[in-house]
């Protein structure tokens, strides 16, 4: 339909990942992977889900920061700092799993870049870079 043209119009292509970026106020950032000349469909189908579902979606990865937080072995002292994350942006960068990608947080002082996998829209694995 009508969103399927409206994303694929604000997608600019990142020379630096090769991925389609689509944004818009105040929303998840969306990267797509595709070819030079436009984002994968199969991802863009899968962006508009995103876009259907974000407040579900911002719901379950919430639930999994705080699940995450509480797991003190893992974390120590870096509670605090886990539920303060949110989602920055999704990459989705795999036209053959469009369902699988990768999930990078923003939302706190701290210098690491936070991130987790996403294996059929589910959270994994959180981590971060430094």
């Amino acid at each position: 339909g009508g969103g399927q043209v409206h994303l694929a119009a604000i997608g600019l292509h990142d020379e630096e990942t090769d991925l389609w970026i689509v944004t818009s106020p105040s929303e998840i950032e969306l990267h797509l992977g595709g070819d030079a000349e436009k984002a994968s469909p199969v991802l863009i189908e899968s962006a508009i889900w995103f876009r259907a579902n974000r407040e579900s979606f911002k719901k379950d990865i919430a639930s999994f920061l705080r699940s995450e937080a509480k797991e003190s072995k893992k974390w120590q002292d870096m509670h605090e700092e886990i539920q303060e994350l949110r989602i920055e942006s999704v990459s989705l960068p795999w036209p053959e799993r469009p369902n699988d990608g990768m999930i990078y947080f923003c939302g706190n002082e701290s210098e690491l870049v936070w991130r987790c996998d996403m294996i059929n829209r589910s959270p994994k694995d959180l981590g971060f870079d430094d």
